[in-house]
């Protein structure tokens, strides 16, 4: 038998190892090993992904409706510091010398000569936190965001938002914020310009033997069913509809469940009035089936938030639009 060589130390050749037989190879993957592991992850991608967009969906649309009910609660600590008198969403601008609505002492003001009345997210600044002189828009962010929608995809640098057609230092101006108010509720009817038309406000109700059907003009003590009745919501699409009045301009940010928005007598006083109408009142819903304008409308899907007047909010659908009243009155 042939026996192996041994070097002078007594150690084998390595021509007549067996390992020093195997071939080299690096440390590491190969190219197919490689490809397995990249498939498996955007597997797993694939699998996850939708889950943590649903996870940041709920998450954001958790923050919104925690907005609606801050702004509510802001809301109900304004009316106990004002004889139950909750912000107007009329506007002064233009009545000049046809002098004050008659409960104008009921709110507050901005600081300056010309005593203009308080928007009413303005007015909520102080019980979020802020300052008495401070608007809403310039607010430190911790407050602000308060009147934001983190799902809103139209709240951008270059058109942030929507219009609140009240006591703004420009009606045609865009602002932050991302929820309308209960007009129907809120707004004060006056003799001078600038006023809300009756079709606008809950009037039309006095014409079904309604002896309260005046507007209320914030008053939470004349609000029949708190707990069903809308104070603030999620609002606004774009684009902008460029009709002119507030009630069929889906870029104001206000709300009317007047007969005069749908025809149907089961829907009157209810945001169901506003979910089924026909023509662009709807638009006012930021739904996933609303008219997209450049950056689509949807914040959360098939539903809005809503805050009530006795200071919660709840997330709301279609199927529950019938008993969200936003006429404050018994009709």
């Amino acid at each position: 038998m042939k026996q192996a060589r041994h070097t002078a130390a007594g150690q084998r050749t390595p021509e007549h190892d067996a390992t020093a037989c195997r071939p080299w190879r690096p440390a590491g993957f190969t190219l197919v090993e490689l490809l397995v592991v990249i498939a498996i992850i955007a597997l797993l991608l694939s699998i996850l992904l939708p889950a943590i967009n649903k996870a940041r969906d709920l998450a954001r649309n958790v923050v919104c409706g925690s907005n609606a009910r801050q702004m509510s609660i802001s809301s109900m600590t304004f009316a106990q510091d004002h004889d139950q008198w909750v912000q107007t969403s009329s506007s002064d601008l233009l009545w000049g010398k046809n002098g004050r609505p008659p409960n104008a002492t009921k709110y507050d003001y901005f600081p300056g000569d010309d005593q203009r009345i308080k928007d009413w997210a303005s007015a909520l600044v102080p019980y979020l936190g802020g300052d008495f002189d401070q608007v809403f828009e310039e607010a430190e962010t911790k407050i602000s965001k308060v009147f934001r929608c983190p799902s809103d995809p139209n709240m951008r640098a270059d058109n942030p938002g929507y219009r609140l057609y009240n006591n703004v230092k420009d009606n045609a101006e865009n602002f932050p914020i991302s929820y309308g108010v209960n007009a129907d509720a809120t707004s004060v009817v006056w003799g001078g310009k600038g006023k809300w038309t009756p079709s606008q406000t809950v009037e039309p109700y006095a014409g079904e033997n309604k002896g309260n059907g005046k507007p209320i003009g914030g008053n939470l003590s004349r609000v029949v069913f708190p707990s069903n009745t809308m104070l603030y919501a999620d609002c606004g699409t774009q684009p902008d509809n460029n009709k002119g009045q507030p009630v069929d301009n889906n870029a104001i940010l206000m709300y009317t469940g007047s007969g005069w928005v749908h025809s149907e007598k089961v829907y009157k006083g209810s945001l169901a009035a506003v979910w089924n109408a026909e023509w662009s009142i709807r638009d006012k819903l930021p739904l996933s089936d609303t008219p997209a304008g450049e950056f689509g409308n949807d914040r959360h899907g098939d539903r809005i938030n809503i805050a009530f007047a006795d200071g919660h909010a709840e997330t709301v659908k279609e199927d529950d639009a019938i008993r969200v009243r936003i006429s404050p009155l018994d009709y």
